[in-house]
Order: structure tokens, then C-alpha cells, then sequence
């Protein structure tokens, strides 16, 4: 738990001066607070972006759950 909170301090602080940071993760509030962007995939694809103006928990855990696709 301790190394999961260092390494994300060190991507929000060290590594988005300079890089860019792909992360996967089922944390959803990990994400949140260290991207400025979140792409969902579902079966493969990409189905939704969210920007950081647009994040919200409950509608990142639908777009996971495949929920309002076609």
C-alpha cells in the first residue's frame, strides 16, 4: 500500500513534467487524482474519454461495466 502511494506521487510530481504515463488500474480514485485523462475500454475498444472536467466516479464505473453501449 505504502509503494502504490509513492509511485503515484511520483507520476502526478516527477514523470508528467516530463513524460507522458500510460496507467492501468481497476482504482478508479487512483485515476482521478493522477490523469487528466481517462479512456475506458470495453471488449477491446475504447468507448468512452473523459477529461479531467469531466470525471465522475459513477459514470467511469458504468462505461467499465459496458453500460449505455450499443
Amino acid at each position: 500500500i505504502g509503494a502504490r502511494g509513492a509511485l503515484l506521487d511520483f507520476i502526478k510530481t516527477e514523470l508528467r513534467l516530463n513524460s507522458a504515463v500510460i496507467m492501468a488500474s481497476n482504482v478508479v480514485s487512483d485515476l482521478m487524482e493522477t490523469c487528466d485523462r481517462i479512456m475506458v475500454m470495453y471488449h477491446g475498444e475504447i468507448i468512452k474519454t473523459f477529461t479531467t472536467s469531466e470525471f465522475d466516479e459513477h459514470e467511469i464505473y458504468s462505461s467499465l461495466q459496458g453500460l449505455g453501449q450499443s
